[in-house]
Formats: C-alpha cells, structure tokens, sequence
C-alpha cells in the first residue's frame, strides 16, 4: 500500500483524466490564524515507492480552504476546477469567487522524481452562485461539489462538449445546483449557465454526476436526503418544461415505528438507464447499495439490493470506474465505498451489454482496513 503525507487536512482528491496516475488533492486550515495553509498538491502513483512525495504544490488561497475538485485534460496537462470561498468580507458583499481554476503542466514523459518538471499555477476565479439574502447563509455558504461530464473515450474529429455542475452547501433555504459550459478556465454568468436549479426549504445536494446521451445532450442525477432527481440537460437548444424527474424516493418508515428514515449520500451512473445509490441507514445502523433502473416516463424501480457487512455503520463517499468493453458493449464496473470507521470496501458489477441491458449481482472484491482516506470536510458531515 502507498501512503502520501501532506502538511494540511485533506478534503478534495481527483485522478488526471489524461494521466491516471497522476493525483491532485486540496484542502487546508480555512481561513483561521493557525498556521494550516490552503493548498492544492499533485502526486504521481506511477512510482512504486511505498511513500509518494509531491511532484508540484501550490497554495490556493489565503482566505479558505479548497473543497471539492475536478479536472479536464489539456495538451500539456490539465486544468483544476476547485470550490475554494473567497474572504469573508467579500462573501458578506456577495463578492463571493468560489470558483478557482488552476493550470497543471505535466511533461510528455516519465515525471521526475524531484517533481521539478511538473507545476500548477493559478489561472483564474469566478462567482457562479445567485447571491443569497440570510446573513448567515452568505458567511457559512460554500461550493460543496463540483462535477464533470465524462471525457470522451475515443479520438474523433469534433471535440465533445463537456458540461460541469456544482452544488452550494449551508446556504440555508438557499442552496442551488449550477450546471455550466465546461469549455473555459472561467465560465461566465449568464452566458456560459446551462441550467440554475434551486432547492426546496432546507434542502442541499448531497452528491452528483452527469451522464453524456451525445449531440449535446445530458443527463443530470443529484441526491437530497430522500430524494433522487435527474433533469435532462441540452446545450443545443432551450431546457424542456418537463426537464426535472423525481426518480426515486427513500421510502417513509412504518406508521408508528420510531426507526428513523435512511439517507442518499452518493449517486453514480452505471448504464444509460441504471443508477447507483449509497444509502445509509437512519441512527449509523448500516449502509445499502441499490440500483435504480430508470424507465422513459414515471419513476424508476430499484432492481437490486445489496447491503454492506454489519459492523459498517455509515458511510461517507463512493466512487466507480468503468473497465474496457467489449464488442457487444458489456463491461465491469469497480465499485469503492468509504466506511465512517476508515475502512475501504471494492465490490464490482457486471454489464451485459445493450442487446440483455442487464446487470449481474454485486461480487465482493476486497475489503481494506484502517485507510487513510481524504477527509470530509468539517462543513460536510456524514449523512
């Protein structure tokens, strides 16, 4: 097992899309007086050393912490899109820049060790969110995600275009889903929004992820607690009426039973009609995987159950790589889950391919005790 050690608290990581072993982290001490500072720091796994050490760092602001991040592979690297607050006499002003984008240049080669042929440099910040009205919501209110379509598989003569979306976080009844054109280092309001989704009383988004239908049109799956939506996304022409589905909800426990009511913490598509769902089970009892088939009109039906060993209570975060298909188009899916007590749990899942549109059960894959995984960050409690 590798281990890498950075001099702040990690609560953001993501792999280069371009260079798989390549990987990004952010996080630090806010915007406190305590000697933590804000940084954005690029390992590479490539090496077979046991501990990695950073091959570029920089610090991404004096004011906050980095929260959440995402990349788009370039020619000579790629570029960072981080959720990073600006001050909080600027968020009081609804000068908020939460957007950051930072520019990473790797070599064509093997990266050196000493990390003196790869850098990130700053290139650029932006506000994304309408501003909100509570007092307390423009101090305590943050970008809790960010989230890219998929990078197209293969070459082809016209460029996909990318879409992005991120979510707001302790904004009160204020929270919104922001979905943008992901075609600069700098999307502008209005002209680069595709879609402003703004959310009920005391509701945020716990997680998302964008599905590609290609032609420029998209799929859009978040959670809330209970509730899974998925809107449909153009950026070829105006959004439809009916744009917005509620796709599943977490049932209502039994009438008179005091069990509490399961959470949504993460969604993930699998399959143009199938999505993955991470519940945790109400007072830290448990987690459960299900899989939600999704039909042209109405709700969707959950297909397939799977729970997670007893002595998980909760988990935090889950993530799932696609392997190579094959020519009828069936593939594995790698399923990782992060546990509250700092274990990590892989399952996969097979697809059958177009022709069945199926998938297989769930198959355990392996099970790692105490892993020193990011953090959540200290805003984002589990859920």
């Amino acid at each position: 097992m590798l281990t890498i050690t950075a001099s702040y608290p990690i609560f953001a990581a993501s792999f280069a899309t371009s260079r798989p072993g390549v990987l990004a982290v952010g996080g630090g001490g806010g915007g406190g007086r305590h000697g933590v500072k804000n940084k954005i720091t690029l390992f590479d796994f490539t090496s077979r050393a046991p501990t990695v050490e950073p091959i570029a760092e920089i610090e991404a602001s004096t004011d906050d912490s980095v929260t959440c991040l995402a990349n788009l592979a370039t020619k000579d690297g790629l570029v960072l899109y981080a959720g990073v607050n600006s001050s909080e006499e600027d968020r009081v002003q609804d000068k908020n820049e939460h957007f950051r984008a930072f520019e990473v240049q790797l070599p064509k080669g093997k990266i050196a060790t000493d990390g003196t042929d790869a850098s990130i440099s700053y290139l650029s910040k932006t506000k994304l969110f309408a501003p909100v009205q509570d007092v307390n919501a423009k101090k305590e209110g943050y970008q809790r995600l960010v989230r890219l379509s998929p990078p197209q598989k293969a070459p082809a003569s016209t460029p996909a275009r990318r879409i992005g979306a991120i979510a707001s976080s302790l904004a009160g009844d204020e929270n919104e889903v922001v979905v943008f054109n992901a075609t600069s280092n700098k999307p502008r309001d209005p002209q680069d929004i595709l879609q402003r989704i703004r959310l009920g009383k005391g509701e945020e988004a716990n997680d998302l992820d964008i599905f590609d239908r290609g032609d420029g049109q998209f799929e859009l799956a978040y959670v809330l607690d209970y509730d899974l939506i998925v809107h449909n996304i153009s950026t070829t022409k105006t959004q439809p009426k009916d744009a917005r589905r509620k796709l599943y909800s977490i049932p209502m426990p039994d009438l008179g039973k005091k069990t509490g009511r399961s959470k949504l913490r993460c969604v993930r598509w699998l399959t143009p009609e199938h999505l993955l769902l991470l519940v945790n089970k109400p007072n830290r009892t448990g987690v459960e995987l299900l899989l939600v088939h999704m039909y042209e009109e109405g709700p969707g039906s959950v297909v397939l159950r799977k729970a997670l060993p007893k002595r998980v209570k909760a988990a935090t975060d889950m993530d799932v790589a696609f392997l190579d298909s094959d020519s009828s188009g069936a593939y594995q899916i790698a399923i990782a889950i992060a546990a509250l007590d700092i274990s990590l749990h892989v399952y996969s899942i097979d697809y059958h391919g177009r022709s069945r549109n199926s998938l297989s059960s769930f198959h355990h894959f392996a099970t790692y005790d105490n892993v020193r995984i990011p953090e959540t960050h200290v805003r984002d409690s589990a859920k």
